[in-house]
């Protein structure tokens, strides 16, 4: 039994770190914790994240506070572990999409839904190697829409306008009316911007 959630991810990252060890690569040690990401915090479309931007070099890898259900837990953080292994620039294509694909997961690459077998081997690691995931899931409270203008974010964490220093994304502003017709794409990189909730 692990008193923190922070120890149950650690030993996750363990159990888990002999699947990537079979695809001839080497995870590197990470930093773990149940945080809100950057972007789609509130309203939990962004479930996980990895950060490469530590003074000691060591990746970031964060669980959202919604998610309580193990199996989930486990599945975004192997999807963080694959971005840690395979480094920042590569976004979900390329090496990462290689090493995901060999892990089990399944298209699209952004959300990764596990694969049957993968999901097995999640549950199995869950029940006979971790047990209780210990984390009361915080519930999702939404403020009521103050003003038209929302505030329209790039989730693309290696996008050339994020601003690491500060940990901000590029960002533009919109009513949520004109995003929901017609959404919005980052001048920087191209990627689909996202909405994010009132604080």
């Amino acid at each position: 039994m692990h008193e923190t959630r922070e120890g149950w991810l650690r030993h996750a990252v363990e159990l888990m770190t002999p699947w990537i060890s079979e695809q001839q690569l080497e995870v590197p040690e990470v930093y773990v914790s149940v945080s809100f990401p950057t972007t789609g915090a509130r309203s939990g479309k962004t479930i996980g994240q990895c950060h490469y931007s530590s003074k000691d070099g060591r990746p970031h890898l964060l669980v959202h506070p919604y998610l309580d259900d193990p199996i989930d837990v486990l599945e975004t953080l192997l999807h963080e572990l694959v971005h840690a292994v395979v480094g920042g620039g590569v976004g979900h294509s390329g090496p990462f999409a290689t090493l995901a694909k060999a892990l089990g997961f399944e298209a699209p690459m952004t959300s990764t839904p596990a694969s049957p077998e993968l999901k097995w081997a999640l549950r199995r690691v869950a029940t006979r190697g971790l047990g209780l995931y210990p984390h009361a899931a915080l519930q999702r409270v939404l403020p009521k829409q103050t003003t038209r203008q929302r505030k329209i974010v790039c989730p693309n964490l290696d996008c050339p306008a994020y601003d690491i220093e500060k940990g901000t994304p590029y960002l533009v502003r919109m009513s949520k009316r004109k995003f929901d017709q017609w959404g919005a794409i980052c001048g920087a990189c191209a990627s689909s911007m996202e909405m994010e909730e009132l604080a």
